[in-house]
């Protein structure tokens, strides 16, 4: 007669209950299987760790699978590629798919419980990971700046140098974020700076591209002179980089429009002389003010001015003729009443520039005398 055991949930036939104790002869089947049956097919599925005997006495367990002991050796990547949701607790002899998983895409594979699942096996499925593409969505804003893409293939944009690198990256939460990188903008090169502007004309040179040029000449008027060529290297992509140029030569010009100071003349052949105010030896240089404007700085040339009249002797000589006698002029010195007696000539010098100039007598000064005095009036010296 068989009796029946319930040890540690564990169902065991017992043909002979007296050799309970011999492992050798007792022939141990479990639970949910035939043991008719020549591969001891589970017919029901217990948990891991239940033990049975085979015809051979070989310890075995009849177990589900579980995609779970992979779950916990993947890395970051396999888990974001891969969904494993139908695999989580499969039976013996049962199958699942293993997709891909958004925003990964490809083709589905298959994935196996062995129907004599045991600790042998680790407890896992029998499967291959499926061939997953990633796939990035589109750039939520629209391509970035500087980036095109030309039948499949991403490059700088017009206005841009560089190699386009596109790259997807898998974050934490398993969400694609497409990324471009590679391509910088090309920028104009830095016209010159801390310049003189009012000698150097830059209006050409202030948006100068890689590879282009520019005149860099002098501001016309007030100066004058051969522009030079600057140019920004080919591929800038630094917007500090300076423009590669040399100074300009520029001289101060002053043509017939400029005024010419009081007291000179300027000849259409160039060369100056004084006004007829003005005595000297004149020559001139062109500058420029500090307001930029060219002007004609003269110099050699002094205003004439008339001589002055002597000052002593006042009361005998009478100087009324020659208060203002100019360069060149003169005048007659005569005795002041009430003294009698001749005239002399005075003169002053010619071309004379000296403020101060006193006349020259020429002949000597008169001789001037009293010969009559006057009655004393009466009272006056009491």
């Amino acid at each position: 007669m068989r009796r029946v055991l319930f040890l540690l949930g564990l169902v065991v036939w017992v043909t002979n209950p007296q050799s309970l104790g011999s492992e050798t002869s007792m022939g141990r089947s479990l639970q949910g299987f035939v043991d008719d049956a020549p591969n001891f097919l589970c017919l029901d599925y217990l948990p891991v760790g239940i033990v049975r005997s085979d015809r051979d006495s070989q310890p075995r367990v009849c177990t589900m699978c579980s995609v779970l002991p992979w779950a916990r050796r993947a890395t970051h990547e396999q888990i974001c590629r891969l969904d494993v949701s139908n695999c989580s607790v499969l039976q013996p002899g049962g199958k699942c798919l293993i997709n891909c998983r958004v925003p990964y895409y490809g083709e589905s594979a298959v994935a196996e419980c062995p129907w004599d699942n045991s600790e042998e096996y680790g407890g896992g499925l029998i499967w291959e990971e499926p061939d997953c593409e990633l796939i990035c969505p589109p750039f939520p804003g629209g391509t970035p700046a500087g980036y095109e893409n030309v039948d499949g293939v991403w490059r700088c944009a017009a206005g841009y140098t560089g190699e386009a690198v596109f790259a997807c990256t898998v974050g934490d939460e398993c969400q694609a974020t497409p990324s471009l990188t590679g391509c910088t903008a090309l920028v104009h090169c830095m016209a010159p700076f801390d310049v003189d502007l009012c000698m150097l004309n830059l209006s050409t040179c202030y948006v100068v591209m890689g590879g282009a040029t520019c005149d860099l000449g002098c501001n016309s008027p007030p100066y004058a002179g051969e522009a030079t060529t600057a140019f920004c290297p080919d591929g800038n992509t630094d917007p500090f980089e300076p423009l590669n140029w040399s100074m300009p030569v520029c001289l101060p010009n002053c043509d017939a429009r400029t005024p010419v100071p009081e007291g000179y003349r300027l000849a259409p052949d160039g060369s100056w002389s004084c006004a007829d105010t003005h005595y000297g030896n004149p020559s001139a240089v062109c500058v420029v003010n500090d307001d930029c404007v060219a002007e004609w700085r003269p110099m050699g040339c002094d205003r004439l001015h008339p001589c002055v009249a002597p000052t002593d002797d006042l009361c005998r000589y009478n100087m009324s003729d020659c208060l203002h006698v100019p360069p060149g002029g003169q005048c007659l010195i005569r005795c002041r009443e009430p003294f009698v007696g001749g005239a002399s000539l005075a003169r002053c010098e010619e071309n004379n520039v000296d403020i101060t100039k006193i006349l020259d007598w020429s002949p000597p000064r008169p001789s001037c005398a009293l010969f009559i005095c006057p009655e004393p009036e009466i009272g006056r010296w009491l």
